[in-house]
This record gives C-alpha cells, sequence and structure tokens, in this order.
C-alpha cells in the first residue's frame, strides 16, 4: 500500500491481477457485497458508465472526485490518487460498479480497480448533500498539498518488490565454495557438507610386501643352484 500516487500517465501501470483478488482486499466492505461487485465486474454489468476528468467524475449519478485505493501492477494499492497534471479537456471512459453504499471505479485505459463515492442526487443536476462533494478547485489544491505522490517508475518498483516479498523463498541453494566449485547445502542447519576420503587408488595389504620377498627369494635360489651344478660340472666335460 502506498500513501498517495500519480496518476498522470494512466494507462502507465495497468492492473495485472484478478477482479477477485483486487476487490477482496477491500476489507471494510461486507463480504456478501463484495461477491456481488466481483460477480458484476466480471459479468460487465456496470451501474453507471461515466467520464472521469482532471477535477470530477461525470455521470448519470453524482460521485465525489476522489479516486482512492487504485490497484496497479499486480499487488501495489495506492490509498490517495492524484491527477493534477491532466489537461482540463481530457476525459477518459470508466465504468461504476455500486452495491449498497460502497461503489467501485474500473477506468477503461487500464483495468486499474479503484474506490469511489457516489453522493446525493440521481443525475449531473441533481442535488447534493452540503459539504460531500470539494469543488474542483479546492480538490486541485489538495493535491498540490500532499507529500510528493509516487511516480509511475516508483509504482512499478513497489509492484516488483511487493512480488519478491511474496514469493517463497527456496529451502535449498548452492553457493560458491572459497576452496573452488558449487556446494549444494541447506541454510541455517549448521551442517557442513561431507567430503569423499576414500583414496583414489588401493593402498596394498599388508602381508603382500612379505610375498613378493618370498617370490623374490625363491628365483635367487633357483638361479644360484643352476650356477652351483654348472661350476661343478665344467671340470668333467674338460677331462
Amino acid at each position: 500500500m502506498l500513501s498517495n500516487c500519480s496518476w498522470n500517465s494512466p494507462g502507465r501501470n495497468p492492473y495485472r491481477g484478478s477482479v477477485s483478488a483486487a476487490v477482496s482486499r477491500y476489507v471494510d466492505i461486507p463480504a456478501p457485497e463484495r461477491a456481488r461487485l466481483i460477480a458484476k465486474i466480471e459479468a460487465a454489468r456496470p451501474d453507471d458508465m461515466v467520464a472521469i476528468t482532471r477535477d470530477g467524475i461525470v455521470g448519470q449519478h453524482d460521485y465525489s472526485p476522489r479516486i482512492s485505493a487504485m490497484h496497479f501492477g499486480q499487488r501495489t494499492v495506492c490509498d490517495d490518487v492524484i491527477r493534477d497534471k491532466w489537461a482540463a479537456t481530457r476525459s477518459e471512459p470508466a465504468a461504476v460498479y455500486c452495491e449498497g453504499d460502497h461503489c467501485l471505479i474500473v477506468p477503461k485505459i487500464c483495468n486499474n480497480v479503484s474506490r469511489v463515492q457516489r453522493i446525493g442526487g440521481g443525475g449531473p443536476g441533481g442535488a447534493r448533500t452540503a459539504g460531500s462533494q470539494p469543488a474542483p478547485a479546492a480538490f486541485g489544491s489538495a493535491a498540490q498539498d500532499m507529500p510528493r505522490a509516487a511516480s509511475p517508475d516508483d509504482v512499478a518498483a513497489a509492484d516488483a518488490l511487493a512480488q519478491l516479498a511474496a514469493t517463497p523463498a527456496p529451502v535449498t541453494s548452492a553457493f560458491m565454495s572459497p576452496f573452488g566449485g558449487a556446494v549444494g547445502g541447506t541454510f541455517g542447519t549448521g551442517k557442513l557438507p561431507t567430503t569423499d576420503t576414500t583414496p583414489s587408488s588401493p593402498v596394498p595389504e599388508p602381508d603382500t610386501p612379505l610375498m613378493l620377498g618370498a617370490g623374490f627369494a625363491v628365483l635367487l635360489a633357483a638361479r644360484l643352484g643352476v650356477k652351483a651344478r654348472r661350476r661343478k660340472t665344467a671340470p668333467d666335460s674338460a677331462a
């Protein structure tokens, strides 16, 4: 929720959520009336077609010029919306849906579901409740006295942040080990990744060197025996 926003660029940040999600955020409207409003909007059955101008809202009924709780993007809602930079001749068509004392207005250019107040009288010439609708000049000066209104870029950034905050964080993730390579793990568990201590080549068993030594000894003894027999038979062949 942003306190106040500039709507001086209609269509810049259209509402991208569902009608049900938008209307359900108006928790002060009784649930049965919210359900009927949702059904009306989804069926495109407005109670009035109006023209939004810089200084007012003109239709079959009389409305306060103030538009509030306007939806932008996927999740962002602006409590107060100003349009003081519009040309005096500018007009944007919109549909108004009412249930009891609660009315919603949906501009055609951006579908930004918003709230509007319908006041006394059956048309532009009908009677007004004294003091219920400020004059256009008073509405304009009130907008000038507001703190800096969020720009369309501010609204887009707020909506992106709201969507990011609503996205559940992954339970596991991978991080780069200072010793090289990516290590997968769960943050906050206090567990370190296990290290494989299996040697790359098998280590000889302790009795293997003894067996090799015995083999060499047998070969050496056999060779010495052969040489001894040759020396013994050498004189006999000379005779």
